[in-house]
């Protein structure tokens, strides 16, 4: 009889944790499922909602393939400027309260967690109606559907390669073609948060003055830290490796692993 109780409790106690280890699996299953879907939702909304738009504007309009192209492109290069402008409001210092409290949890807090890849995209309650606004505002401006439809295409296309870049960077996944521009976006993160705000292109950098290098190399400097305000509510300065320190530290160690050197 004690045998028969040790023997039932002994089965028990391993289904007990074989289900234990069950639902620890199915939750970091979802964990992963949900990690993925935040990562990626601009992709698995814009990419077809892109892809539609263009096929109904060549094959419902006589905008013709030529003139979309045309408009595409013009879209295309409103989105380096608007990602520009808005990359540069966000670190401007107005010193209104509610600007600050819109830039802190729009954009601060990702220089201070800019590891969190699954916050690194913009969440679709804010793209989606500033989409929505952006292609109003085209309509309005154009005075056609069909051109503003083949503009909005490239606005698109603009901030689907924004998003690719900006993800693959922080996620040290370097591209051929690409390194240039993710180094570029690490120089803003690690040396040089109130300049180099272009993400896609050094292009408004350029002709607005704000694009930088690695500044402690031109300059001869042996500075390993950059100090910057990482909230406007707080007020709080931190030390943040600059660029040249993040190369020298991570060259031998991250490109062995990666092959990304900063």
């Amino acid at each position: 009889m004690t045998i028969h109780l040790e023997s039932s409790s002994h089965l028990a106690g391993g289904v007990t944790e074989r289900r234990t280890r069950s639902r620890a699996a199915v939750r970091a299953w979802d964990m992963q499922i949900k990690s993925w879907l935040l990562r990626n939702r601009p992709f698995l909304v814009f990419i077809p909602l892109a892809a539609a738009t263009a096929v109904w504007t060549l094959s419902r309009t006589t905008l013709g393939p030529a003139r979309f192209a045309l408009f595409g492109f013009l879209g295309l290069g409103a989105w380096t400027l608007l990602e520009w402008l808005v990359h540069r409001g966000m670190h401007a210092d107005t010193g209104i309260a509610a600007i600050e409290r819109l830039q802190d949890s729009a954009h601060l807090r990702h220089h201070r967690e800019p590891d969190d890849l699954e916050h690194s995209v913009i969440s679709l309650r804010h793209s989606v109606p500033i989409a929505t606004l952006l292609f109003t505002l085209a309509r309005v401006i154009l005075g056609q559907t069909d051109q503003a439809l083949a503009v909005m295409c490239g606005v698109l296309l603009g901030y689907l390669f924004y998003e690719f870049v900006h993800l693959t960077a922080h996620a040290q996944h370097p591209l051929p073609g690409l390194r240039s521009l993710q180094r570029m976006h690490l120089r803003h993160h690690f040396g040089h948060n109130d300049c180099t705000f272009g993400v896609t292109s050094p292009l408004w950098d350029w002709i607005f003055g704000t694009y930088r290098g690695d500044l402690a190399k031109r300059s001869g400097k042996s500075s390993s830290a950059t100090r910057y305000r990482l909230s406007h509510s707080t007020g709080s300065m931190v030390s943040i490796p600059s660029a040249r320190a993040v190369a020298t530290s991570l060259r031998s160690e991250e490109t062995n692993r990666t092959g990304f050197p900063y």
